[in-house]
């Protein structure tokens, strides 16, 4: 199921908007409007959503957020602001922000409904434990209050949920748990949120227990975190391959003696085998080009010229087996394919392959390994995009980028979107991008929607 509409009313207590979504051959929506217009806030508020995070979503000042659905149905979230106290500096409030209602329409028109009280003051102080615990880049300033170092500005507690709340668990599980309905309507809306602080990932291995110390660290380079992603996915893909082979062989003398039993030899079986050797030879190639299987296991049987019956037989459930062991790639293939031409495209004087033992290997033009956290910025904002999207979503799913253009030149940029597309078609997965960049968008003026002025605003 896939989202088609996305409305949001007095954001801000401003802006009304309606995005409706291209689901076309090149399946790219593109948000553009001045800066403080709300294009950030709009892919956050859809991540979290659907994330099921709606303290998070509650710190933003809106009336109504509401998504459709390709299948007719709807959700509407509407926010009712407390009139409980906000506590002062020496506690972290009760009654922190509104109160959510979500109501979905189905398809067949039944409408379900379900309200998220605010936070109440032992939520609060969890969600203050949870900001030290997980966002130890923050400094606590009191109670209600963390100073950013980067911006140097003082947050209260809504505002790093609403900016950071991807990153904490979701809040108020203790209290509440969600019913069947959004649980099964978040798991068939799959969305992915990739924001513009993507060089550094937040490593979930990492975070402390209760007993550990605090103020460990939770970020590294996201593009080393990437790699050693990649090389653990293909070793998975090669155990598979060789449990598969495994099996295979075992049960090989009983296949083929039930074969030999039903044996009727025919030249054109005989053909039809040498077709066979030469498509597998194809394939072992392709997987070794890409990296997904190494030399030593990718290579060649010899050629086997069947002269009768029997010979026919044992060669044609060989490569039947060689088939269904190699299948097990088949999933990879063209993500990782696509991973690499795209990445290929855009790097200059340098090379760029996945391998099974590092994941990613980069060469510099005289032949030199390079590290991945060696490469620009922009080239590593281009891995992180591309590989998130590959790699990290599933069929159907919404992929949120916001400000694409960050550390990429000007020619870059202006093939973005189409190398977006490419790797959209090869993920099955369609996108809302926000930008600010004209060279982004290049020539794809039809793939852009135009945020609206205030809801208030008269004639220039």
């Amino acid at each position: 199921m896939r989202i088609t509409r996305i409305r949001v009313e007095g954001l801000f207590g401003t802006f009304n908007h309606d995005i409706p979504l291209n689901l076309g051959p090149d399946p790219i929506t593109v948000m553009i409007g001045p800066n403080g217009y709300g294009k950030t806030t709009v892919l956050r508020m859809l991540h979290q959503l659907v994330g099921g995070r709606y303290r998070s979503l509650a710190a933003y000042p809106f009336d109504l957020f509401g998504v459709a659905f390709d299948d007719g149905g709807s959700l509407e979230v509407t926010a009712r602001q407390s009139t409980a106290p906000a506590g002062d500096s020496e506690d972290v409030g009760t009654g922190l922000g509104p109160q959510l209602r979500l109501s979905y329409a189905g398809a067949q028109g039944k409408v379900s409904s379900h309200t998220v009280p605010p936070l109440d003051h032992e939520e609060a102080r969890f969600a203050a434990r949870y900001i030290d615990d997980y966002l130890p880049h923050l400094e606590r300033v009191d109670a209600a209050r963390w100073l950013d170092p980067t911006t140097e500005r003082e947050l209260a507690l809504d505002e790093v949920l609403a900016w950071w709340g991807d990153l904490l668990p979701p809040l108020g599980e203790r209290r509440e748990r969600r019913p069947a309905w959004i649980v099964d309507l978040c798991r068939r809306v799959p969305v992915e949120f990739i924001g513009a602080h993507r060089l550094l990932s937040h490593d979930a291995a990492t975070r402390r227990g209760r007993a550990a110390p605090r103020r460990t660290a939770t970020y590294e380079v996201t593009v080393n975190a990437y790699a050693r992603e990649m090389a653990g996915t293909i070793e998975r893909a090669v155990a598979e391959f060789a449990e598969s082979s495994q099996s295979l062989e075992r049960t090989f003398p009983q296949r083929l003696m039930d074969r030999l039993a039903q044996s009727a030899g025919t030249p054109e079986a005989a053909e039809s085998l040498e077709e066979r050797l030469r498509a597998l030879d194809s394939k072992r190639d392709l997987l070794s080009e890409l990296g997904l299987l190494d030399q030593d296991t990718a290579a060649r049987e010899p050629k086997l010229r069947p002269t009768d019956t029997p010979a026919e037989d044992v060669l044609g459930l060989y490569l039947e087996d060689a088939a269904r062991k190699l299948e097990y790639f088949d999933r990879y293939i063209p993500t990782v394919r696509a991973f690499t031409e795209i990445i290929n495209r855009r790097f200059l004087h340098k090379t760029f392959r996945v391998a099974r033992e590092d994941g990613f290997v980069i060469r510099d033009r005289s032949g030199l390994p390079l590290l991945p956290d060696q490469l620009s910025s922009g080239e590593q904002n281009e891995l992180v995009l591309f590989y998130h999207l590959l790699f990290r979503t599933s069929p159907g799913c919404l992929f949120l980028v916001d400000e694409p253009e960050i550390s990429l030149h000007v020619a870059w940029q202006k093939g973005y979107l189409r190398d977006l597309a490419d790797a959209l078609r090869a993920a099955d997965c369609y996108a809302l991008v926000a930008t600010h960049s004209p060279q982004i968008i290049h020539d794809r003026w039809d793939l852009t929607v135009e945020l609206g002025e205030p809801a208030d605003a008269g004639p220039a």
